[in-house]
């Protein structure tokens, strides 16, 4: 198949993170296709998908955007028309997009531009627009102009269900997966990060890898920590 993939950008982010780390897999293990757009710059985790090979079509709005979430143009309804081009000059069999705002600008692209398939891939069990009762009507419209909805754990599956049961019949779950291969550390190289952290053999290590917001659970972890350090002296949690 020819598939498009739609990201804000791959600049940081749980949400690029993912869609890169599955662009990957796609380029390594499939005869697909690939291709990416992004809406406002590309960034430092979509230059080693360029680098092999996988075209990239750089809307470059505003490359602060990548970096802030925020700002002049992250609206810009010049964007429609020009991803509505891309995926008219393109001819994919799907248009697969990950992440608000670029779930909206594909929606109204795909009122001018079809594809065999849209698809969405929903990254998180809430946001803004969820409680706003105004706001609503425009994840109605997004939603509708999909094929299939992916949630990236059951509960993001069935928070967006709860929120739109409209969403049901055409949406799926598909776990985040990671390639342990990435993450296959040496025991030296285990050591050494150990000492130098000052982390003794013994010690059981967590690591939260996130921003440090209510919003991404770290307050669950925190309290968590208080509830069983006394039972677990070993324990050591890095943020």
């Amino acid at each position: 198949m020819r598939i498009l993939t739609l990201n804000n950008h791959f600049a940081s982010g749980g949400a690029a993170a993912v869609a890169a780390a599955y662009l990957h897999y796609l380029h390594q293990h499939t005869q697909h296709e690939l291709e990416i757009c992004t809406l406002y710059t590309l960034g430092g985790m979509g230059e080693p998908l360029r680098d092999l090979g996988i075209p990239v079509h750089d809307l470059a709005r505003n490359a602060a955007l990548g970096q802030s979430g925020s700002g002049a143009g992250k609206y810009d309804p010049r964007l429609i028309m020009q991803l509505a081009r891309v995926i008219q000059r393109g001819r994919y069999d799907v248009v697969h997009v990950h992440t608000f705002p670029a779930s909206l600008i594909a929606a109204a692209a795909a009122l001018i531009a079809r594809a065999p398939a849209y698809v969405f891939t929903e990254h998180s069990v809430n946001n803004q627009r969820r409680e706003r009762a105004l706001l609503k009507s425009i994840d109605r419209f997004i939603y509708a102009r999909y094929d299939a909805v992916i949630g990236v754990s059951q509960a993001v599956t069935d928070a967006l269900i709860a929120y739109l049961p409209a969403v049901a019949p055409k949406a799926h779950t598909i776990p985040n997966a990671l390639d342990p291969t990435r993450y296959a550390y040496s025991e030296a190289e285990r050591a050494s990060v150990r000492a130098e952290l000052g982390i003794a053999p013994d010690h059981v290590v967590a690591l939260w890898a996130g921003r440090l917001e209510p919003v991404k659970g770290i307050d669950v972890l925190i309290d968590a920590v208080r509830r069983i350090h006394a039972d677990q002296p070993t324990l050591r949690v890095l943020l």
